[in-house]
């Protein structure tokens, strides 16, 4: 009877081992969280591409049709809340495009009109809250709101005219954006103080006159990165009176093209031909992350967004098609996650995330 219960307990014992000890590589099912993924249309489709998820990227589901959302490149995307989400894009109609959902993506609403919005391409967003949203894009533009998108107004400076303004983020009263000249050539920073009333150029010199910028995160009033041409990460923790080079490749062939910071200490960037890296102690080292599908060095990663120091996706682009990659372990290990239809990736945003 003893030996009986024995090898009973035993086999319960190596059972609940077993499974406490299997490294998991999908969401976890306590928590679903809510994403939404935008992209480049492909041959044959009709509207811009947006897909959500409500179980934490296992199902995506392409929203909206050609009624609300035109044929064009859909560039950034922020989630708010489970019911709320902006979307940025390229011209339409002659003016730019900007779409809400305020019911989770059952239904999408062009906001703006000709002669409220420029002619541009819009690349980047920062959601402050529902009514105050900043948008950036092609030949200099930043917008802004203050009452949900009923109307905008300009806060450009001539100085930056001939930068497309890639990126922007705001903590508390500083606002900073990010660009590039043509070619990716002639980095641009700028900060606001004011409202966007007036801005510095930061940064300026023969470094970034070679080397556009692509993306910007904030993590507090004072500590700032930029990543962009040549692999290039630029940080600083002095709300950009100095700027340190954490890295750079001499021969700048290659992007860095995406940055997200949840801390002043934990960020991750998002790189050509698949190159995803870390760090943990505020820039100091940038670990390059090792375990990922190897199809994914085919690809150029954008943007990345991470609920907290363990759990991100991030998307890019390959020849046609894209990719979303997942970890729920900080990076050890990252998994490929399916879409249809599968094109060209350009941005993520998940609830809860900083991006």
């Amino acid at each position: 009877m003893k030996k009986i219960v024995f090898t009973l307990l035993l086999a319960i014992t190596l059972i609940f081992i077993s499974t406490c000890c299997e490294k998991s590589t999908s969401p976890s099912n306590d928590t679903d969280y809510i994403g939404w993924i935008v992209g480049s249309p492909g041959i044959g489709t009709k509207y811009g591409l947006i897909w959500k998820t409500t179980d934490s990227g296992q199902n995506w589901v392409r929203q909206g049709d050609s009624l609300t959302i035109p044929l064009i490149d859909l560039n950034a995307v922020k989630a708010i809340d489970s019911l709320t989400a902006w979307v940025v894009g390229g011209a339409s109609d002659g003016y730019a495009t900007i779409l809400k959902t305020i019911d989770g993506g059952d239904t999408w609403q062009r906001i703006g009109s000709k002669g409220v919005l420029d002619n541009v391409e819009l690349l980047g967003l920062h959601v402050v809250d529902h009514y105050t949203i900043w948008v950036v894009g092609s030949d200099g533009t930043v917008v802004e709101t203050d009452d949900g998108g009923t109307s905008w107004v300009s806060k450009a400076d001539t100085s930056f005219s001939d930068y497309n303004i890639t990126s922007i983020e705001i903590f508390d009263q500083h606002i900073w954006a990010c660009g590039n000249g043509t070619g990716n050539q002639r980095g641009v920073i700028i900060h606001s103080t004011n409202g966007g009333d007036s801005w510095q150029k930061l940064a300026q010199g023969s470094f970034l006159d070679a080397r556009g910028m692509i993306d910007i995160s904030a993590p507090s009033d004072s500590c700032v990165w930029v990543v962009g041409h040549g692999r290039t990460i630029l940080h600083t923790n002095n709300s950009g009176t100095n700027w340190e080079i954490q890295h750079a490749e001499i021969y700048p062939a290659w992007d860095a093209n995406g940055i997200t910071a949840i801390s002043e200490k934990i960020a991750w960037t998002a790189e050509d031909t698949g190159t995803i890296r870390n760090t943990t102690d505020g820039g100091v080292i940038w670990a390059e992350q090792k375990n990922k599908p190897s199809a994914s060095t085919g690809y150029y990663l954008y943007r990345i967004s991470p609920i907290n120091k363990k759990i991100v996706w991030i998307i890019g682009t390959g020849i046609g098609d894209g990719i979303i990659l997942y970890t729920n372990d900080g990076g050890e290990q990252w998994t490929e996650q399916d879409y249809t239809p599968d094109e060209m990736l350009n941005d993520v945003s998940f609830v809860g995330s900083p991006h």
